[in-house]
């Protein structure tokens, strides 16, 4: 049975669009479908910006399609946690990062958040780059 793509850890959906398997525009609408079919019932998602989310994938399937990379998560989707941190709506200019790192023993996906100082997004997509390089060496489900 294969994995949906909602399931992957951020390091398989990586490997995954660096090999070409997967391009990140499908990852995204993945994600945006779960998104519609329950954010209604968990409200988990205030803003959804899927209009900027379509444009940010084709721009990075370009850039990989021309051979070139941005780092370890290029075209991973993330979401990021509104109330700290969002593009449009800065509200205290912390950011953080929200990714998904595998599955728990029930089978559900494990999140890790990560969050910085004011203004330290570098610094914290660093930290992010790092985790997701140690969530590789873990099988999964987590135990």
């Amino acid at each position: 049975m294969e994995t949906s793509i909602n399931f992957l850890s951020a390091a398989e959906l990586a490997a995954n669009i660096k090999a070409g398997e997967i391009i990140s525009r499908q990852a995204v609408e993945s994600f945006l479908a779960q998104i519609k079919k329950h954010n209604p019932t968990f409200n988990t998602v205030a803003t959804l910006s899927e209009t900027e989310a379509l444009a940010a994938t084709n721009q990075a399937d370009s850039i990989r399609a021309n051979g070139e990379s941005l780092g370890a998560l290029h075209g991973v989707p993330i979401t990021v946690k509104e109330q700290s941190y969002t593009t449009v709506l800065t509200t205290t200019n912390s950011p953080v990062v929200s990714m998904p790192i595998g599955l728990g023993e029930s089978g559900l996906p494990v999140n890790v958040q990560a969050a910085g100082t004011r203004y330290s997004d570098r610094r914290l997509l660093k930290v992010v780059k790092a985790l997701s390089q140690f969530a590789e060496r873990f099988s999964y489900p987590l135990q």
